[in-house]
């Protein structure tokens, strides 16, 4: 499953072995890779949410990962994204999953 930030079912589909459902409903090979879907500048890291990259737009890492200060999460919303503080509902749900 993929939910909203309201737990509401967004995507219900089953991927094989060695696979999650990422953000657009794709089954992509685990564990997500930083610096995808053409992330330019800097980006979160789908498997912790208090790191995040630098990346070049072309799937490239140019720096990182860089680690949040303690307790902090990546805001990738932000304008321009940064660590927010303490409220990880800007963490995506693949950040939750055990790889």
């Amino acid at each position: 499953f993929y939910c909203s930030t309201n737990f509401e079912d967004q995507i219900n589909m089953n991927c094989s072995d060695e696979y999650y459902v990422d953000l657009y409903g794709n089954c992509e090979l685990a564990p997500p890779q930083p610096c995808a879907y053409s992330c330019s500048g800097y980006c979160p890291d789908e498997r912790n949410c208090s790191q995040y990259f630098v990346c070049d737009g072309a799937g490239d890492v140019l720096g990182g990962p860089f680690q949040c200060d303690e307790g902090s999460y990546f805001d990738p919303n932000n304008d321009p994204p940064f660590c927010s503080g303490t409220d990880n509902s800007v963490c995506t749900p693949v950040s939750k999953c055990d790889f």
